[in-house]
């Protein structure tokens, strides 16, 4: 069974690349009307929910308390963009000059 996966990341830069395009993609798709709000609710409860619970223990630790804020933050994205219309996704990556999805 194969995975969808928004990017190849062969590189720490081109990883990075990948991450800010990602979050300028789910910009975009917030903002766009043809996004049901349903959808543009899911980033929030990445944001509070699960970090509430691990950010007293991870802060105690600096770098890996900012790291799995980021991590939980991205995966909020990264659900958001998948649950969009396709349509609309496919729109806006090639408006981004993005890759497109692989298999």
């Amino acid at each position: 069974m194969s995975k969808k996966r928004l990017f190849e990341l062969d590189s720490p830069n081109r990883a990075c690349w990948c991450m800010i395009s990602q979050f300028r993609l789910a910009w975009k798709l917030f903002r766009d009307d043809r996004v049901p709000r349903s959808v543009k609710a899911i980033p929030d409860p990445g944001d509070s929910g699960c970090r509430l619970a691990t950010r007293l223990a991870l802060n105690l630790i600096p770098v890996i308390g900012q790291m799995g804020d980021l991590a939980v933050i991205g995966l909020g994205v990264n659900t958001f963009v998948k649950a969009a219309p396709p349509e609309v996704v496919h729109e806006y990556m090639a408006e981004l000059n993005m890759e497109q999805l692989h298999n």
